[in-house]
């Protein structure tokens, strides 16, 4: 077994995932990617919670939660690489803590 994964065996998802070429932006993660650790939309941006996973809703841009919306881009800090979910990255706990 790699010893990464058996230290941190959410990785191999991270590995798994791939991404897509997009010219200007060079690229975005895989499409429409799902696990238990990690989802995305169509666009390849993650969503924050399992709760936006349903066919209503194939994009974070359209989840009808508030008016007072707003999405964080970034790297692989911001896309929350190595998290065990997508509540732990940082942008599924600003929204958590937003709701409280």
């Amino acid at each position: 077994m790699n010893i990464r994964y058996k230290n941190c065996p959410q990785l191999k998802v991270y590995d798994e995932i791939g991404y897509k070429w997009l010219s200007g932006l060079m690229f975005m993660n895989r499409p429409n990617y799902r696990s238990k650790i990690c989802n995305t939309d169509i666009y390849g941006l993650r969503f924050n919670s399992k709760n936006y996973l349903d066919s209503k809703n194939p994009s974070i841009f359209d989840l009808k939660i508030d008016k007072n919306k707003s999405i964080t881009v970034g790297s692989s800090t911001t896309f929350g690489v190595g998290s065990t979910s997508d509540e732990k990255t940082i942008p599924g706990i600003l929204s958590e803590k937003k709701r409280l």
